[in-house]
């Protein structure tokens, strides 16, 4: 059976609208930091408020120039889909061109409607389907024009085929 990879992306309104619920306590955080509808900042957070999290945490710089991604830290989990360190790389060199659209979707939503969104990734018809949860917080240097986020992410299963498959070979991380 062929491998295939479904995405579906959603925004978040309420803390129940959070399908993994491991990540609703850090949503509760991120809403708590907003002021009179203004996404918080970078800055309004410091490190150890990730804590509880740091295995799923990750973070993203928006590229002033080309409005890129670039990986300002990137967690344990995102460190083993990719099979390597990736801090500093962008998201859009790291993953796979068939499927960057639909990677990016979360972010360009979260960014038009300053909210939150969260993004469910399932990859099937192998022997070890997978499954991957994302949040996507986005932050604001002036409270409004989306300059960073913080991510969430959480997968569960790893894909393998009987030729032993990884996350590269199934195209959802560039191999560059």
């Amino acid at each position: 059976m062929p491998v295939t990879t479904k995405f579906h992306t959603d925004l978040i309104g309420e803390e129940q609208d959070i399908r993994f619920s491991l990540f609703r306590p850090l949503w509760q955080l991120w809403a708590g930091r907003m002021m009179a509808g203004q996404l918080p900042a970078r800055s309004d957070f410091v490190i150890e408020d990730f804590l509880d999290w740091s295995r799923y945490i990750g973070m993203f710089e928006v590229e002033p120039e080309t409005g890129k991604l670039q990986v300002r830290l990137a967690c344990k989990a995102m460190i083993d889909l990719n099979n390597r360190e990736i801090t500093g790389a962008f998201l859009e060199d790291i993953c796979h061109p068939e499927v960057l659209e639909e990677v990016l979707e979360p972010y360009r939503i979260a960014a038009t409607h300053k909210a939150a969104t969260q993004q469910q990734v399932v990859v099937s018809g192998d022997a070890q389907p997978a499954e991957l949860d994302l949040l996507v917080l986005p932050m604001s240097a002036n409270g409004s024009d989306v300059n960073y986020y913080a991510i969430a992410l959480h997968y569960t299963g790893r894909p393998h085929t009987p030729f032993d498959r990884t996350p590269l070979q199934i195209g959802l991380v560039n191999p560059g």
